[in-house]
This record gives C-alpha cells, sequence and structure tokens, in this order.
C-alpha cells in the first residue's frame, strides 16, 4: 500500500510519521486536523489547515487550503505551488518538514511520464533481489573490513569503491562516487572516462531512490543522451545534514547490457543489488566519519578531565549532576578592562592578549585535574570535586590542595610573563579567589541549552573573594573551609597562609574570614616572618578596637608595599575612630 512519509528537513533520517493512502480518499494536512488525517502538530510552520490530498490512480494530488488561506507556501521542485501531483519517490516541503511518496510496493517503479527504459528501485525491492557472486561478496567484504578500523581515510575509501566496483560490473566503462550540492554535481572519484547525466543523478536524489536508465535512441527519452553511454544507473546518499549536500555512487557504460532487445533494465538485479549496498556502505562510513569529525570537534569545549573520562565511562554516568564537595577558584585579569576600552577600535588584537591570559589560567587548572566552568570576558571559574572518579575517596582536602597549587602556579607565571614588556601580558595580573563547600555539579542549564557548571554558596564566595583582591591588594583569597582543608591536607602551601581580616562583601548577611595565601619566600613579594607576625599583631588590634596600636604596626607594613595592610590602614582612615558598635570586623559598600 501506498504512503506519505513525513521526515525532518535537516535531519532527513529522522521520520516524524507515515500514513497509508487509501484510492479516491480527501485527507486534510495541517496541525489541527483530526488524529486520523494528517495531523502534522509538530511543524509550527505548518497551518492549522495547509493542505489537501488525495491518492488516485499512481498520482498523489495536492491542493493548499484557501478557506482560511495556508500561511505557509508548499515547495514542490524548488517553487511556491498551490496545486501539483507527485508520483512515487517524489516529494513537497512546508515548513521544516519534507513530504515524500512511498510506492510501498516490493517492484521497481516506473515514472509514469518517462520512458519505460527508465525504472526506480526501492532499497526494500532491492533487498529481495540480493543473490550475489563471489565476486561481489569479495568487493562486500573488503569494503566492510574498512569499518573496523578506528579511521577511514574517507577520499582512499571511495576511491576503492569506484575500482572495485569497475571491476566486477564488467559493462561498465565509468564509475564515480560524486557530491551533490543544488544542482551541482561534481566527482569527488572516478574510474573511467565518461560524461555525467546530470539530470538522472538530481532525480535519483530528489526521489531518494536508486534509477536506471537504459538508452534507446528514441524521442521521448526520460533523460538528455550522454554521449558514448547506452545505460546509467545512480544509487543516491543522502546526507542527514542538509548544508552538507548528498552523494551518490553513479556508473553507466559504452555497451547495452546482455538482454533481450526489448529489455528495459539497465544492469541485472545482482548487479544493481551490489550497487545499492555498495552505496549503504559507503553512507555508513560517511555518517561514521562526520560523527568522529563532530566528537573531535566537541572535545574543546569539554575540560580535559572529562574528555579522560569519556574514554572510560559512560557519558550518562560522566555528566551526571549532583551535590558534592567542592573547591571552586575565579581569577581574573588585572588591568585588562582599561585596555580594552582604549582598544575598542581594534579588539582583535586585545583578543590575542586576553587568549595568551586565558590559556595560562586553562592550563593552570586543568594541570591539576580541575575543570573549566566558564569564561567571562578576561575571567575563567574552576572547580574540583567533580565528576568523581571510580574508586577515589570524596576528599575535599585533595581538591583544595590541588586548587591552591593551581593557583600559586598561575601567580607565578603572570609573574614571570608579566616582566617581558614585548610580550602580551606585560603589565597584568591575575587575582584569584578560592572557596570550598557544598555544590550542584554537572550538566546545568535548560532542555533547550546546557553546560558543565557548578551552583551554590561556595561559588558566589569566590567569585566575592577574587573581586576583593583588587581591593585588599592581595593576588590569592581563601574562605575559611577552604583554609581549614588546606591546612588539614598536609601541604607546605599551608605554612604561607595569614588570615587578613573578618570582611562582609556587598551581598551577603554576615560576613567571612578571609585569609590569603602568600607568595613564596623567594619572590621578591614575599614577607618575613618578622612582618607576618608584625601584621597579625596589627590586625588583632584593629579588631580589638585599638586602632593607635594598628596603625603603629600596619604602617611599618604598607611601607614595604603590603596591600592588606594599606586596606586596614585606610578604612581606619575613613572612620576616623572605631563605631560605638564595633565588631571587628570591616563591611563592604562596594565590589
Amino acid at each position: 500500500m501506498a504512503s506519505l512519509v513525513a521526515r525532518d528537513l535537516k535531519q532527513r533520517h529522522l521520520v516524524r510519521h507515515r500514513w497509508s493512502l487509501v484510492e479516491g480518499i480527501d485527507l486534510p494536512l495541517g496541525r489541527k486536523v483530526a488524529a486520523d488525517q494528517l495531523q502534522t502538530e509538530w511543524d509550527e510552520h505548518i497551518s492549522d489547515y495547509h493542505a489537501v490530498i488525495r491518492w488516485e490512480q499512481g498520482r498523489l494530488h495536492v491542493v493548499r487550503h484557501t478557506d482560511p488561506a495556508a500561511r505557509n507556501v508548499i515547495f514542490y521542485n524548488g517553487q511556491d505551488q498551490d496545486q501539483f501531483s507527485i508520483v512515487s519517490g517524489e516529494g513537497f516541503v512546508i515548513g521544516s518538514t519534507i513530504f515524500q511518496l512511498d510506492p510501498g510496493a516490493s517492484e521497481p517503479t516506473t515514472d509514469l511520464a518517462a520512458s519505460s527504459r527508465t525504472q526506480f528501485f526501492t532499497a526494500a525491492h532491492l533487498r529481495t533481489q540480493l543473490n550475489p557472486a563471489d565476486e561481489h561478496l569479495d568487493v562486500v567484504n573488503t569494503l566492510l573490513k574498512q569499518l573496523s578500523g578506528k579511521q577511514t581515510d574517507i577520499d582512499a575509501f571511495e576511491h576503492q569503491i569506484v575500482q572495485s566496483l569497475r571491476r566486477v560490473v564488467r559493462r561498465a566503462d565509468f564509475a564515480a562516487v560524486l557530491q551533490i550540492r543544488g544542482r551541482e554535481v561534481k566527482s569527488r572519484a572516478a574510474a573511467g572516462d565518461q560524461t555525467i547525466c546530470q539530470p538522472l543523478v538530481l532525480d535519483a536524489c530528489r526521489r531518494q531512490m536508486l534509477v536506471a536508465h537504459r538508452w534507446g535512441g528514441k524521442p521521448g527519452e526520460s533523460y538528455p543522451n550522454v554521449a558514448g553511454a547506452a545505460w546509467a544507473v545512480c544509487a543516491p546518499i543522502i546526507c542527514d545534514v542538509e548544508s552538507d549536500g548528498d552523494y551518490a555512487v553513479y556508473l553507466s557504460g559504452t555497451k547495452a547490457p546482455v538482454g533481450k532487445p526489448r529489455d528495459p533494465r539497465a544492469l541485472p538485479d545482482d548487479q544493481l543489488s551490489l550497487v545499492a549496498i555498495v552505496a549503504d556502505i559507503l553512507q555508513s562510513v560517511r555518517t561514521f566519519h562526520d560523527l568522529t569529525h563532530c566528537h573531535s570537534s566537541m572535545q574543546e569545549f569539554f575540560p580535559k578531565p572529562i574528555r579522560d573520562l569519556l574514554v572510560q565511562r559512560r557519558p550518562d554516568d560522566v555528566f551526571e549532576t549532583a551535590e558534592v564537595p567542592a573547591a571552586i577558584m575565579f581569577c581574573d585579569l588585572r588591568g585588562f578592562s582599561r585596555f580594552t576600552a582604549q582598544q575598542a577600535g581594534d579588539l582583535l588584537p586585545a583578543w590575542e592578549r586576553i587568549k595568551e591570559a586565558l590559556t595560562l589560567m586553562t592550563e593552570a587548572i586543568t594541570n591539576q585535574a580541575g575543570c573549566i566552568g566558564d569564561f567571562q570576558g578576561d575571567a575563567a571559574m574552576g572547580f574540583w570535586g567533580w565528576p568523581r572518579r571510580a574508586g577515589t575517596d570524596d576528599r575535599l582536602t585533595d581538591d583544595v590542595r590541588a586548587a591552591c597549587q593551581a593557583a600559586d602556579t598561575l601567580r607565578e607565571r603572570f609573574h614571570q610573563r608579566s616582566r617581558d614588556k614585548s610580550g602580551p601580558l606585560t603589565s597584568f595580573a591575575c587575582g584569584i579567589g578560592i572557596a570550598a563547600g557544598p555544590v550542584v555539579a554537572g550538566m546545568l542549564g535548560t532542555h533547550d541549552q546546557r553546560k558543565i557548571g557548578v551552583f551554590g554558596p561556595a561559588v558566589n564566595l569566590a567569585a566575592r573573594l577574587e573581586s576583593m583582591t583588587k581591593q585588599l591588594g592581595a593576588s590569592i583569597l581563601l574562605d575559611e573551609q577552604a583554609t581549614e582543608a588546606l591546612e588539614a591536607s598536609g601541604s607546605d602551601l599551608a605554612g604561607r597562609l595569614r588570615l587578613l581580616a573578618s570582611i562582609q562583601p556587598v551581598g551577603l548577611d554576615s560576613p567571612v574570614p578571609v585569609y590569603e595565601l602568600m607568595a613564596p619566600s623567594h619572590t621578591r613579594d614575599a614577607l618575613t616572618p618578622q612582618l607576618v607576625r608584625l601584621y597579625e599583631v596589627g590586625r588583632e588590634a584593629f579588631e580589638r578596637g585599638n586602632w593607635p596600636e594598628a596603625r603603629q604596626a600596619l604602617q611599618r607594613l604598607a611601607l614595604s608595599g603590603d596591600g592588606p595592610s594599606s586596606f586596614l590602614l585606610g578604612h581606619m582612615e575613613c572612620l576616623r575612630s572605631p563605631p560605638k558598635d564595633w565588631a571587628g570586623r570591616v563591611v563592604l559598600t562596594s565590589k
């Protein structure tokens, strides 16, 4: 029984619906028609009542609805048509759906307007004719072996196809793999020398059926005669992505096939079956090739730890969203906003410089097995704690240690690169905030768009700490939970921690102890143990409200360039004296 098949226009392998057609019955097509009619609720570009379809005497008659008028056009043969008829293999397009007439028969079909020497074969029919010779099986077996490799050279594979077909289809003087874009037909691989019948190729792709034609030298031929060709066969390969165009396997010969003079067949059925099978194999190889290319292209969108896990585990397991203890790190480029504003008329060079900075940030995070959660302008966010590797403990101490090691390395690299006066990062620095705590991590977002990320108070706090590095004049700041985890980890980095102050950031209701991961002792910015102790004395006096003592201790540090000391001195200068309700904390009024 004939049927009408609805497919997605862009993903043509996706069948939306298939309706059986009954002779002489009018069937409305639209989004709001009855369920037993041609209902197309998936496509918003199709009107509620768009057209009326009638199957009669081997033709499908299509009439666009006029009362009320369908708001979108119907495309047939590339043109807007209000009324037309199609035969088996042909189709029409409304909105994002392509409708195609499927004859539903196990026999080859013949275009009613074409010569009897033209035949159209469905894949289902050719499968029933499969009775290959040994040499045919050898060709198929050889091609299938190519699929066992991890990567197939698509160009070499196509050349192997045409050479193999020309060898076993002995009356073929020409074999080719073609690419079709619109009405342009281009040869990708060929064996022999003969002109291609372009109308035949386009018809095969339009109908999505194998076309076999035998020229008879009489007027009224289905396709224009190609010089020197007695017959031609074309098996289309329809690509899922319309922008890629379609492909086809094409054969032709100068000698008429062996058979009765009135036999319309271009080739015996077993050879036609071989051509169809080879086209199917090529389609599978191309699909695998495209998927591999797509997979490779998508790799760069995933953090390195995710890419490594995807090799070992199922994607659903890797991307599972979960609540986990995690370490969060925000890092931002200092001084770049002003530079970008100055370069507003020439942003590409500015972007090349920011890309250098983001590369340093990415390397520091991923080298410590962290994930990149986001890029925002000249800033990056990394996190540790998700996804959990099989057989590992959920140890926040290890995650915080890795985050602090990444931050320390990143600070050192920025320090080195900024000293290069001709380098892209000259005069720039990096501010880093690290917080720890429970977060929701995984694939976050909506059904329309998702990305790998983290959500929770620790994320917000890490961002606030990174912002505070500008105000406090410190390069790396930690919250209390991250500090405790680093001390518990046994890392040498814990020896470089100091408590700066109790600070209430903008937007938070309570203060948080803010710690600094100081520079290592061999660097220019390092503080001696005596100066670290002096800061502790000044901070404690500041918190007690003994500001004269605090000023005396902190002024010496400020003269040596210590940013946190200058910050506390500035706060005392602004307030003059401790307020009556002084609780030893700094309340920020700006980010």
